[in-house]
């Protein structure tokens, strides 16, 4: 805003040369009228004083407007030189008013006060002089002037410096409503010029320039406006474009890397680190095969260095786990100095920012990503992620089930090609069957008597053997009817339960050890064992125990047949003397009782 002091300043600095060359011209016209009288002597000594005094006052303050005041005072000073060169000539009278029209040039009302004061003084001091009977004074040419005279005169002089005055301070007002409404053009041109850089440089898409807008400039503001809203659609597209070529390219990734599911975590983890701008970057994938479910390490990026890395998180351990439970985003922000331990898939490390996304699609959350960096990611970027997520996640589906196709579709071709093999082999088996059949007959009815043997030899064994057969963890594959007889469990009871279920307290621990050690060995043990029935009462056997093996060499079960000894008395004597080769605690006859 141009303020008024602004414009009396600007109005101080009106060049002094008018006033100067005024002075100047008065001085030569004081030196022409000196032939007439021949007053050569008072043309240049007052003339000179005359200057001399304007001069020095515009030499020492240039910046003042005091010379002004004296050039104002100086052009008196030479009405009433030249009054008194002309011996009172009324027309040099007149040169008070030339001064004062000369000084409106100057805009300052204040400049007619020394010469108004100047001429007062003169006239009054002089003319009463003159009419006194001083003869040299030179006043005026006239004899007598009446006080009437004079005061109409002086009225008309004073109507003339008034209009003077009045004109310096229209002009001067007027200069400065002109300088004002100049410098009021020129701002609102600077301001104009400024909008019109500004939308240029909007329109040639720099958008980082900055601009300030008085609150007057309605322009500019709306141009700040217009800025940041396309700053901010500029910055949404761009924000949307990274998002979208981001997906773009992990699209182009899956359907390069559609074969192995290694090559697809490490090729996408390592593209979403670079591409998002952070540091470290782990691809955990859940492995749920044979109802072990925990997130496995399938690819990882860590400052442009791979580092494969065999490891597992359970579900629910460190923040990766956590995210795979929760099926949502987890940001660990502004992460203190001295948080120096972060559990998560990366290890320990020292990252200000953490986000955690998991790979889902239909609430279903097949794996886990995980990025750390020195700097927040933004929410576009975020954004990337979790679409990313669902792409990778549907993409996992996707490549697991076609590797779970094509395995089957392998599995069927297998079985197919062996089922032509057996079915040429079964051919020839028949063609060999046919052939043997003559000689089947013959031995089936020797077989059916052998048959018939066994059956009676496996009855006098099952009336006198306790037989029964296990698994490699001991669990009970078969039991026959002297074993539940002496137990007094059924056969359904016992198959598929431990042989544990028989174990006595009485038998030490360290018997079975002993047991175990030797069977596992593929040896054959043999011990006294006191055993529970069901009922909670005891039973004795003599126990051997034989470990089967299969056409590898492999064992694949194990037999045990007993003997039901009845005499406690007989069995204790028995086991104590094993007790006593094998270093066992004995049993005592109170525990007998």
């Amino acid at each position: 805003m141009i303020t008024s002091s602004k414009n009396s300043a600007e109005l101080v600095n009106i060049k002094p040369q008018f006033l100067s060359y005024s002075l100047i011209s008065l001085f030569i016209l004081g030196l022409a009228l000196s032939f007439v009288y021949d007053t050569f002597l008072i043309a240049i000594i007052v003339g000179s004083l005359n200057l001399i005094m304007y001069f020095s006052t515009l030499t020492l303050a240039p910046d003042k407007l005091w010379y002004q005041y004296v050039g104002s005072l100086s052009l008196g000073i030479f009405m009433a030189q030249f009054i008194y060169q002309m011996h009172g000539m009324i027309e040099m009278h007149f040169f008070a008013f030339i001064g004062s029209i000369i000084l409106i040039y100057y805009r300052n009302w204040k400049n007619q006060i020394p010469l108004a004061i100047l001429v007062i003084v003169h006239h009054a001091l002089f003319g009463y002089l003159q009419y006194t009977g001083m003869k040299e004074v030179y006043f005026t040419t006239a004899d007598y002037m009446p006080l009437t005279t004079f005061i109409i005169h002086a009225s008309l002089a004073a109507i003339i410096f008034f209009l003077c005055g009045y004109w310096s301070y229209e002009f001067e007002t007027s200069a400065k409503i002109s300088l004002a409404s100049n410098a009021k053009l020129t701002r609102q041109l600077e301001i104009i010029n400024k909008g019109i850089e500004f939308a240029e440089n909007i329109a040639n898409g720099n958008l980082e320039k900055e601009f300030k807008a008085e609150e007057e400039d309605k322009l500019g503001l709306a141009l700040i406006r217009m800025h940041k809203y396309i700053s901010e659609a500029t910055q949404k597209t761009e924000n949307e474009n990274f998002v979208n070529i981001g997906i773009a390219k992990i699209s182009e990734l899956i359907r390069a890397n559609d074969k192995k599911l290694d090559d697809l975590s490490d090729k996408a983890i390592s593209f979403l680190t670079k591409y998002i701008g952070a540091n470290q970057g782990s691809l955990f994938i859940l492995n749920d095969y044979e109802n072990d479910k925990y997130l496995e390490l399938m690819g990882c990026y860590a400052y442009g260095q791979k580092k494969y890395i065999k490891t597992s998180i359970l579900p629910g351990e460190g923040l990766a786990g956590q995210c795979y439970l929760e099926k949502d985003l987890i940001i660990l922000s502004d992460v203190p100095k001295d948080y120096i331990r972060i559990t998560s898939g990366l290890g320990e490390a020292l990252p200000r920012f953490v986000v955690i996304c998991p790979l889902m699609v239909n609430d279903t959350v097949y794996g886990v990503m995980e990025f750390a960096c020195f700097e927040k990611i933004e929410s576009h970027k975020i954004e990337l992620l979790k679409k990313v997520g669902e792409s990778l996640a549907a993409s996992i589906t996707s490549l697991r089930t076609n590797l779970q196709t094509q395995k089957l579709l392998h599995e069927t071709q297998v079985q197919t090609e062996s089922m032509r093999e057996q079915e040429e082999e079964l051919r020839q088996n028949l063609e060999e069957l046919n052939a043997s059949q003559e000689e089947l007959s013959r031995i089936v009815s020797i077989s059916e008597n052998q048959r018939v043997e066994m059956e009676i030899r496996e009855k006098v064994f099952s009336l006198t053997t306790i037989l029964s057969e296990s698994d490699l963890y001991g669990n009970i594959t078969l039991a026959n009817e002297k074993l539940c007889e002496v137990s007094k469990y059924s056969a359904e009871e016992l198959i598929g339960k431990p042989h544990k279920t028989f174990r006595h307290p009485d038998m030490p621990p360290e018997l079975f050890k002993i047991f175990w050690s030797t069977i596992k060995r593929g040896e054959t043990f043999h011990g006294i064992i006191k055993n529970k029935a069901k009922d909670g009462s005891h039973y004795w056997v003599d126990a051997h125990i034989v470990p089967v093996f299969d056409e590898n060499g492999n064992l694949k079960k194990y037999i045990g047949a007993r003997y039901h000894i009845t005499s406690d008395e007989f069995a204790e004597k028995m086991y104590n003397l094993q007790a006593q080769r094998l270093g066992l605690p004995l049993i005592t006859d109170s525990q007998y009782i």
